[in-house]
């Protein structure tokens, strides 16, 4: 930070910067970091120098930090993530700052640099309410044990049902206070869908783990997923794919409203989907796939020639290839999204997967449900769907160009604001979130076991 200040001095002809008024507002901005989630403790200590030359330079410091944590969030997360390729907001703190000095009102640019959008506001009230809760309450929690099927007797059961009865899952308690009742199977079953893990009814350690989470779990859970918000680029393209890999769910936005929302499959959690960003213009209809290498030589050429006949795939030049066809793993059409990964969206055979709540079942790329038909819609929307139906009747390999292209972000959201406008929260099976929390020093999320769903030989 000392060559940017250098830096910004030098620019100004080392004439001072601050005036009573602005070094007020700055003070005054320090005290909505909680709204953040951000401490505001080590940005109000930075203004401990008395003398003018060193309260000079610290408020400047100060600014500078403020900006920083943000327009561009506490952490690098390219730091963190081996592969980062969401587009950052590219706000220049200190360029910014300087004008705004220089214009004698600081207010609009300390008010800018955050997200200014309804779900990061929408987030940041929810992380405040949790907090409050937290500090005025501190739920039992339910111990581990022996997975619970319906009609079991168990001791955890009561539990259990206030745990239900406090979310509003389940209106009253049953008279049976320890059996596993039927009308604690429905709350139960409603509150797995809502959590996004599989809806069987049988309370295992995912689920109690859930039900453990207070509101101080809570309230960590948002304020990672704020940090995560203020890295990304502020105004995203109001036509656009986004995919919440957390979730398994994706929106369709055009012209900022959402158009489209449909469940997706993505990677598995040793096979996460990175955030990434990426465009596609061209569908791809009845795609062959050319098997990744490490796939091929794990999963599928180890099985012998018998498996690779069985599925319609051939060796050429040393590579696995799959024929289009009704056992293609690609399905019929693949959104060729472009990026240096080999990621993408497109179909599947393997239906039964957009079945259940955990759908961390690929080996990185996204399946999309009903692919075909949202296919069929955007080359409708580009006046090209009778070629569309033209070419994936023939059955050939063919590439339909959309001519606009789409934007497209993967990104990792374990807490976000669902379409009826309610917090929503989904356990961090990639660990992404405990990674975060490591780098941030805040306490590591609760521990939750999950169970992905079935893993295929696709992509």
């Amino acid at each position: 930070m000392e060559e940017r200040v250098r830096a910004f001095y030098a620019a100004r002809d080392w004439r001072p910067a601050w005036s009573p008024s602005s070094a007020a507002q700055l003070q005054d901005a320090f005290k909505t970091l909680d709204s953040h989630a951000i401490d505001s403790k080590p940005f109000v200590a930075r203004l401990a120098a008395k003398d003018p030359l060193g309260r000079e330079i610290a408020l400047t410091k100060a600014a500078m930090a403020y900006g920083d944590a943000l327009a561009h969030g506490l952490i690098d997360p390219s730091k963190i993530f081996e592969v980062y390729g969401l587009e950052r907001n590219d706000l220049n703190v200190d360029r910014t700052l300087a004008a705004a000095l220089s214009a004698g009102d600081l207010e609009p640019w300390l008010k800018s640099l955050a997200p200014n959008d309804p779900e990061y506001d929408r987030l940041s009230k929810a992380y405040l309410e949790y907090l409050k809760d937290a500090a005025s309450r501190q739920p039992a929690v339910i111990p581990s044990g022996e997975a619970i099927k319906p009609g079991d007797q168990d001791g955890r059961i009561p539990q259990i049902v206030a745990a239900l009865v406090a979310g509003r899952y389940l209106k009253e308690a049953p008279a049976s206070s320890e059996r596993y009742e039927p009308a604690v199977v429905e709350a139960i079953k409603r509150f797995q869908t809502q959590q996004g893990v599989n809806d069987d009814g049988v309370i295992g350690g995912d689920t109690i783990a859930i039900l453990n989470a207070g509101p101080a779990d809570r309230a960590r859970q948002l304020a990672l997923n704020l940090e995560v918000r203020r890295w990304l680029k502020r105004n995203p393209p109001a036509t656009r794919i986004d995919v919440n890999t957390a979730a398994a769910v994706m929106t369709t936005y055009e012209n900022g409203k959402i158009i489209d929302l449909r469940l997706v499959v993505v990677g598995k959690p040793d096979a996460a989907t990175p955030n990434l960003a990426g465009t596609f213009s061209d569908l791809v209809l009845n795609p062959p796939w050319s098997v990744p290498q490490g796939i091929a030589e794990r999963e599928i050429l180890p099985k012998g020639a018998a498996y690779l006949r069985e599925h319609d795939m051939y060796v050429d030049e040393g590579r696995v290839v799959q024929r289009p066809g009704p056992k293609a793993s690609l399905g019929r059409v693949k959104f060729d999204m472009q990026n240096p990964h080999a990621i993408y969206l497109h179909d599947t055979p393997s239906k039964r997967a957009f079945a259940v709540n955990e759908r961390h079942g690929s080996h990185g790329c996204v399946r999309v449900d009903d692919a075909v038909g949202y296919a069929r819609g955007l080359s409708s929307a580009a006046g090209l769907q009778s070629e569309f139906d033209a070419k994936l009747a023939k059955g050939a390999t063919a590439v339909l160009g959309l001519q606009t292209a789409m934007p497209v972000r993967l990104m990792y959201q374990t807490a976000f604001v669902d379409r009826s406008g309610e917090i929503a929260f989904r356990p961090d099976i990639y660990g992404w979130d405990e990674r975060l929390a490591t780098a941030l020093g805040m306490p590591a999320p609760m521990k939750r076991e999950t169970r992905a769903s079935d893993v295929d030989v696709g992509p």
